[in-house]
């Protein structure tokens, strides 16, 4: 059973499965930890993207899919929002983002902070190329060694993400450059004499215990 208070609509814990009867005007739609559960992903994604499929959201422009367990999102998953301008999936486990980025042709805002994003994978670099200016929320932390000269290159060259300056050296080779800016530490000193993932992390990584109490969806 739904209930309506003041434009909000709450679906409780249990109740999801009338989800295909959300109302087609609905501009905010935040699943904020919705998804923690441990159950098959596989089966989670395709029900998350048959509610979208029928719910027939071609006004949403705002997706909230952050403070969740999500390794990966499937790959259509913006094509049921035309209209989609914000889509936010941080404090998840991504590691990288691929969707299809034909369906994002609207967007002005994606923030993917606080994920395992340890560098730029070339079709994260190509998917993020095309988005406007200052589309992009990339705190994370990142890995500075003699691998990582690419995907800092594009960091200093792009003009796509957010507060770029604030992006830092999570790890680094050698461990001197750890704290250091990407747009600043030295490419040329750069090695690999240190495995960066079995070094000390500069920053605790999240973990989530929240349990989920409700989905709130906001209308127009």
């Amino acid at each position: 059973m739904f209930r309506f208070s003041q434009h909000y609509l709450y679906i409780y814990k249990g109740e999801t499965g009338q989800s295909q009867k959300i109302i087609a005007d609905v501009v905010k739609l935040y699943l904020r930890r919705a998804f923690t559960a441990t159950i098959n992903r596989t089966i989670q994604f395709d029900l998350m993207m048959r509610m979208f499929k029928k719910a027939n959201l071609k006004y949403l422009e705002v997706l909230d899919l952050s403070y969740n367990f999500l390794q990966s999102v499937p790959y259509d998953l913006p094509c049921p929002f035309p209209s989609l301008t914000t889509l936010d999936l941080r404090q998840n486990f991504l590691k990288t983002l691929f969707v299809n980025g034909s369906c994002l042709p609207n967007i002005q805002f994606l923030d993917l902070s606080r994920n395992q994003f340890y560098s730029l994978t070339p079709s994260f670099r190509q998917l993020a190329s095309t988005a406007q200016m200052n589309t992009y929320v990339l705190r994370n932390p990142f890995h500075c060694d003699c691998k990582s000269t690419d995907y800092i290159s594009w960091v200093r060259d792009t003009n796509v993400i957010r507060d770029k300056h604030m992006l830092l050296c999570d790890r680094a080779s050698p461990r001197d450059f750890v704290g250091a800016r990407l747009i600043e530490v030295p490419l040329q000193k750069l090695d690999c004499s240190v495995n960066l993932f079995v070094m000390s992390s500069r920053n605790p990584s999240p973990y989530f215990t929240f349990p989920i109490f409700l989905l709130l969806i906001r209308f127009m």
